[in-house]
């Protein structure tokens, strides 16, 4: 990410350098949580002011909305000489797919998981969330109906191996949930000091990176959620703090900047 000089919030500047920040994911993250829902707009000097809080460049703003728009995932429009901004339906519809895991507040119920061995020479297709831990060995959190010849060890109550929880939760990403769950946990400024646009940014950079860790582990990681796994842990802590930089709060700020604008 194309990045601009940023002074301020301690936190801020950590959750800037914490991972990549690709603009237009920070803007699929903005647009999802500060205007969620058909008919409202996020207007473009607020979205503006609120990107270069967080090191966005103007540039690379527009290069980012112009690709959104091209792909069909936000949409704008012109009330007065002010552009406003959007997801469009698509764009709704795939923030909301994975709402209940990126705002969840508490870790999901816990399924049953399954070892699946598959017959030899099977051409039979798994289900998606299915993962392949050797030739014919996979874990699931369900038993296919339809594979002749499938057979079936429950999980339940088994204490796995290092190795199956490693393919659900990769070792560098299981790095960077514990990097962020050190990174909320430490002593920081109290949120109620922050000026209102430091307090939206905080909440954007905790939520966008938060939501990229939830989307590129496996559905499966619930198999192996209790008090102790870092995911819980890092998701006790986002929630935490989201809480704190409440998002109706956020909501009222972005739009009361836009009018002093």
């Amino acid at each position: 990410m194309e990045k601009s000089d940023v002074v301020g919030s301690s936190l801020i500047e950590h959750l800037i350098n914490y991972g990549e920040l690709k603009v237009w994911s920070v803007l699929v993250t903005i647009l999802g949580d500060l205007a969620p829902r058909a008919g409202m707009y996020i207007p473009g000097p607020a979205l503006a002011a609120l990107t270069g809080r967080i090191g966005i460049k103007p540039q690379a703003l527009r290069v980012a909305i112009h690709r959104l728009r091209k792909e069909g995932w936000i949409e704008g429009t012109k009330i007065g000489r002010v552009s406003h901004y959007a997801l469009s339906e698509m764009g709704r519809l795939e923030t909301e797919r994975v709402e209940p895991e990126v705002y969840g507040s508490v870790a999901p119920e816990r399924k049953q998981p399954y070892l699946l061995v598959i017959p030899p020479r099977s051409t039979d297709k798994m289900p998606p969330n299915a993962i392949k831990l050797s030739r014919d060995l996979y874990l699931s959190d369900h038993i296919p109906p339809s594979i002749d010849g499938l057979l079936t060890i429950s999980g339940e109550n088994r204490q796995w191996p290092d190795w199956v929880q490693e393919a659900v939760l990769p070792p560098q990403l299981a790095e960077q949930h514990e990097a962020l769950t050190k990174l909320l946990s430490a002593d920081h400024e109290d949120p109620a000091d922050l000026e209102p646009f430091d307090r939206i940014a905080l909440r954007i950079l905790i939520l966008h990176n938060w939501r990229r860790l939830v989307l590129r582990r496996s559905p499966l990681a619930p198999l192996f959620w209790d008090k102790e796994w870092i995911g819980t842990q890092c998701q006790y802590h986002v929630t935490r703090w989201l809480t704190a930089l409440s998002r109706d709060d956020a909501q009222k700020a972005i739009h009361g900047a836009a009018v002093s604008h």
